[in-house]
């Protein structure tokens, strides 16, 4: 057998007749054509066995007893499973009617007898060739149907996805010079319906009409450079759509070329009004947190100072309280000395000039007299007398100094400001440290170099000005302290002299114009307060004016002195305080401060 015949041997066949030498001539022709062929001797058999297993084709005879073949054909026809089963009646009828009958009921041809084989197998063969061709074709139909269905459905997805997401599109051909908008472009663009982007090139204008002006630049740039070199675009800008509502969009372009030329450009635009109110609300959002953050910053800045000024008031109302009774105490007894030492200086007296003219009464005394004389050493007595009298007045008069001067220091109660002189200041905080600018075990003293120039009487809080000066002159010997110890550490090994400690003290008045809009001139005086100790570096200098902040070792500081000092120049004063230092090259403190009312 040929392919074709191959392919025909898997076609199933009936055969319908009550004769039974028919169906054995016919089943054995077929056969041998390579068809399967089964075989029903009458319409009742034939109805169950097509039902049971539907073939390919039916051979039909007419005349049949019980049920001819017109009325097994209908039936079959009647029935959905089999009325696509191809049915060919082999009849000896031959008249035109009973063929017409045949045709009317369903048949698919008609072949009478006596029959050539040749043409028998000719219309099988047709047949069962326009039964395959039938079931592919409804086969491609039902695939056809099916894909148009998903195309359908994927159309309408992606058009509600678009709608949803507000994303239109566009096409202009350059060849035809035609464009294409999608309705989403006009839903998002709310144009009304009498005005439309329509298909020719004007309608671009139209487009870029709800542009602003630099947006419009900005568009055609691109939408050039996407023509001319292919170069695609994503653009987010503003636009105010038809019914004056503003709104961001996001359009983007691509263009198809051929050959180098540029056909059609692609794009779309998408409504992003809702991620840009997003945005800018986070923005906002944002801002506000990091306003929050600052100002909580400086709260807890503000707190720290709080607490730095609590605890400083707290410590100089004690040592307030302290000093004015150590002084109460003090002066008591200074001042009994202070007051008898003019009367036993004037009593001293009387009794020398006593003794000088007893002596000239009687240059001759006695062996006894002339003893005592010489063991008390009468001559150096009288001499040394006035001085020792001078020395201790200098002496009493030193503690009455110290004492005034501790008491103006540790003044706490000072509500207002008052002139004063700024040397004065400095001086008395020197007489107070002066115990430790002596020579202290293997640290040698500590020279204070003052260069004062001229000043007139600076408006502020005397004690205040004594506490800042107080803690920067400390700090400055603290440094020479520690930097004394480290050398002589380093230097037991060798007989090195370790470079001599010093402080400096410079003041001076300044002009400068003032940073106000009046352009005034502001005089300041300036004071630095210098020492050759081993500095600072960088870092720590952006925290030496924080509260707490300390480099001395626990229990050495409390991390108050500059950060009080800061406050009190700046906050109180209206004035400056700044540090100047570098690692190994000393350090320099400056202070200014406003001449004037503040």
């Amino acid at each position: 057998m040929n392919s074709n015949q191959e392919l025909e041997a898997k076609s199933k066949i009936l055969i319908v007749d009550d004769k039974p030498d028919n169906l054995h001539l016919l089943s054995k022709m077929l056969t041998t054509h390579g068809y399967e062929v089964r075989r029903a001797i009458n319409a009742s058999t034939a109805l169950m066995g097509v039902q049971a297993a539907p073939p390919d084709l039916i051979l039909l005879d007419i005349r049949m007893p019980d049920m001819d073949g017109y009325q097994l054909c209908q039936k079959l026809k009647a029935i959905k499973q089999t009325k696509e089963i191809p049915v060919i009646f082999l009849s000896a009828l031959n008249e035109v009617l009973d063929k017409v009958k045949a045709f009317e009921v369903g048949c698919a041809d008609y072949i009478t007898k006596p029959f050539q084989i040749q043409e028998v197998l000719a219309r099988v063969e047709n047949q069962l060739t326009i039964g395959r061709q039938k079931a592919l074709l409804q086969k491609e139909i039902c695939e056809r149907k099916q894909v148009e269905e998903a195309l359908r459905q994927s159309e309408t997805l992606l058009n509600e996805t678009l709608r949803i997401t507000k994303v239109g599109g566009w096409l202009i051909d350059l060849v035809s010079k035609k464009c294409f908008w999608t309705q989403e472009v006009h839903q998002i663009l709310e144009l009304p319906e009498n005005l439309k982007l329509n298909d020719d090139m004007k309608s671009i204008d139209l487009y870029l009409s709800f542009y602003s002006p630099i947006a419009q630049t900005i568009i055609r740039e691109a939408f050039g450079n996407a023509i001319e070199d292919g170069k695609p675009y994503d653009l987010e800008l503003p636009l105010i759509t038809a019914n004056n509502n503003h709104r961001w969009v996001r359009t983007t372009a691509k263009t198809v070329c051929e050959q180098g030329k540029s056909l059609r450009v692609f794009g779309n635009i998408m409504d992003i009004t809702e991620r840009k109110q997003t945005e800018e609300a986070i923005r906002l959002s944002e801002a506000r947190e990091r306003d929050r953050a600052t100002q909580l910053e400086l709260t807890l800045s503000e707190l720290k100072r709080t607490q730095a000024r609590l605890i400083q008031t707290e410590k100089m109302s004690s040592l307030g309280q302290m000093v004015a009774g150590v002084a109460h105490e003090i002066n008591n007894p200074v001042s009994f000395i202070y007051g008898n030492l003019i009367p036993a200086s004037e009593y001293a007296s009387d009794l020398i000039r006593l003794i000088e003219i007893y002596q000239q009464t009687y240059p001759n005394p006695t062996p006894e007299i002339q003893e005592l004389i010489e063991e008390i050493d009468l001559e150096f007595l009288m001499e040394d007398w006035q001085k020792l009298i001078n020395s201790m007045q200098l002496g009493a008069e030193r503690i009455h100094e110290i004492v005034l001067s501790l008491r103006n220091f540790s003044r706490t109660n000072q509500l207002e400001k008052e002139y004063i002189d700024i040397h004065d200041g400095l001086d008395k905080t020197l007489l107070i440290l002066n115990h430790r600018l002596r020579a202290v075990g293997n640290r040698p003293e500590i020279e204070v170099i003052k260069n004062y120039g001229e000043l007139p009487p600076v408006n502020c809080y005397n004690s205040q000005l004594n506490q800042v000066f107080m803690n920067l002159i400390n700090n400055a010997i603290d440094a020479l302290a520690d930097t004394n110890h480290n050398d002589h550490n380093s230097n037991s090994t060798n007989q090195i002299q370790p470079i001599k400690s010093k402080i400096w003290i410079y003041t001076e008045k300044i002009s400068e114009n003032s940073s106000t809009a009046t352009a005034k001139t502001e005089e300041k005086v300036v004071i630095r307060i210098v020492d050759n100790g081993p500095g600072m570096n960088e870092q720590v200098q952006k925290q030496i004016f924080d509260p707490f902040f300390t480099t001395k070792p626990a229990g050495r500081g409390t991390g108050l002195g500059l950060a009080i000092s800061y406050q009190i120049i700046v906050e109180k004063h209206g004035g400056k305080l700044s540090c100047v230092s570098a690692p190994g090259e000393g350090t320099e403190f400056i202070v200014e401060i406003p001449i004037g009312n503040v």
